[in-house]
């Protein structure tokens, strides 16, 4: 970096011989920060080259200077008005600022978090900037303050306070964000453990999956330890797709990171998973073999189980009860949006197909030569065809019931790419794929009749622009998609165009 009235030559090199300067490949600011902090424990009669330094370090990166200020405090106190005189400049006139000056783009666009972050640098300074720095966050639109949450907190315990208030409100209001500021909480200080566990309790009660906060868990604070397990378990109970697999979201991994403490309640959530009867099949074998992860015995006792269990469900007895509850709980979801619909959206229950009688249901079936679900069956005796209003493709519509057809392709029971999974795909569309809609860019949405070893019978497949090799599972069956379709409604994600008779989507 070029010298600049306010950025004088780095000083950094004459303290850490190996680094040329902060501003390139050899130093990253964070790092080098790091680094002068061992070198000011040490001691060692270098303090003023290490307040130069620290003070040097304000100029760079901005999301360091928090620390470095505190760092100022501690170990060159004496440097504390020099560092105030520049923030302060830099506060007055954002110009001034060389990590602006460094950009074009900063320069022509000021960044909405740009006057908090020097705020609280100067509050770590000085307190005399504390009531500023206060005003600035409290006011602040929430969506600046994604990097400032944890910087406040750290000058008080009422900051604290006011920190956790407004990440659960972004949190509120930005489902997407929910699990970044969820990890940001569970660093806040311990004092406010109980209310950072009431917040995110909260944030689970309404659904979202917030995952692993941390990949370290021996890195958190004690207090919040418990916290991250708990979080951990209730987002793989509620998707345990994204949470059962390897990488930073394993939340398995993470409970086992956290020590033997914690190992009991791991077995009861992954054995609560190979239990449950509504999950799909290639989760409950997966939390099987995930037991592995926690002893061999554990494992093979689930494998053992799930298979026993399995036989159990194919009996003609546990096939009767397990169909006859499908169609009792479809005709309960359909009540349920019928309901809503002919309060808030009539003309599109208006346009909802009859039902479909019992011989044209038996007829298809002779036709395609398979049985359909009985979900779907059910379905279709209530209501022949869905269809919303034509703005938007919505996962449950579908044409009419006599036009259904499943696939011509790859008979049933062929050779297929996979060993395993939950869907068998080839070359070419599956017979057994029974076509349920089609988007404009030729995407398809289906009922799998012929699904893979992991996968189970009426499951609803997607494959992008119709391509056999992209075809996953959409929903575990019929139900559950018409499930979600319903919670949605009820929530009021799809408000109604009553121009139109449709409904749209509040996220489109």
């Amino acid at each position: 970096m070029a010298a600049s009235p306010f950025c004088p030559p780095c000083p950094v090199p004459l303290l850490l011989s190996d680094v040329s300067d902060v501003s390139d490949a050899s130093g990253r600011p964070e790092e080098v920060l790091a680094r002068v902090l061992a070198v000011a424990a040490e001691g060692g009669g270098r303090s003023e080259l290490v307040g130069e330094v620290l003070v040097h370090l304000l100029s760079h990166d901005f999301h360091t200077r928090p620390a470095v200020a505190r760092a100022i405090v501690t170990y060159a106190p004496e440097q504390v008005p020099v560092a105030v005189e520049r923030m302060s400049l830099y506060h007055r006139n954002r110009y001034r600022d060389p990590q602006v000056q460094a950009s074009a783009h900063r320069v022509a666009d000021p960044q909405a978090w740009e006057p908090i972050n020097r705020l609280v640098t100067l509050a770590y300074l000085d307190r005399a900037w504390l009531d500023e720095a206060q005003a600035e966050y409290t006011t602040a639109e929430v969506t600046a303050l994604l990097f400032a949450h944890n910087e406040f907190a750290g000058l008080g315990e009422e900051q604290g306070r006011l920190a956790l208030a407004r990440m659960a409100e972004q949190a509120d209001r930005n489902d997407r964000l929910a699990g970044s500021m969820a990890r940001n909480m569970v660093l806040l200080p311990p004092e406010l453990h109980e209310q950072v566990r009431a917040v995110l309790d909260r944030l689970l009660g309404g659904g979202l999956a917030l995952g692993v906060l941390s990949s370290t868990p021996s890195s958190l604070d004690r207090a919040y330890q418990p916290h991250m397990v708990h979080v951990a378990l209730a987002s793989l109970r509620m998707d345990p797709g994204r949470f059962l697999t390897a990488g930073h979201q394993d939340a398995v991994a993470a409970v086992l990171a956290a020590g033997p403490r914690f190992q009991g309640e791991l077995l009861r959530t992954l054995w609560d998973l190979v239990r449950d009867e509504q999950l799909r099949l290639v989760f409950r074998r997966r939390a099987a073999q995930r037991l592995g992860d926690v002893g061999a015995a554990e494992a093979a006792a689930a494998q053992e189980w799930l298979a026993r269990s399995l036989r159990e469900a194919a009996s003609a007895e546990a096939v009767a009860s397990t169909e006859a509850r499908l169609r009792a709980e479809v005709t309960e979801v359909w009540a349920r949006i019928e309901a809503y619909l002919a309060e808030h959206a009539p003309g599109v229950l208006e346009v909802l197909g009859g039902p479909a009688s019992a011989e044209e249901i038996a007829s298809a079936e002779q036709r395609f030569g398979m049985r359909l679900p009985a979900d779907f069956a059910a379905s279709c005796a209530r209501h022949r065809s869905i269809h919303l209003g034509g703005v938007l493709g919505f996962d449950v519509e579908h044409e009419d019931f006599a036009a259904l057809d499943v696939a011509s392709g790859i008979p049933a029971d062929e050779p297929y790419h996979d060993e395993d999974g939950e869907v068998r795909w080839s070359d070419d569309w599956r017979a057994g794929w029974l076509t349920l809609s089609y988007e404009p860019d030729g995407s398809i949405t289906a009922l799998d009749l012929d699904p893979g070893p992991d996968g189970v019978r009426g499951q609803v497949i997607h494959a992008d622009q119709g391509i056999p090799q992209s075809a996953y599972v959409k929903s575990a069956n019929w139900l559950a998609l018409l499930r979600t379709f319903a919670g949605r409604l009820e929530a009021g994600q799809y408000p109604y165009l009553a121009d139109r008779r449709a409904l749209t989507d509040k996220d489109s």
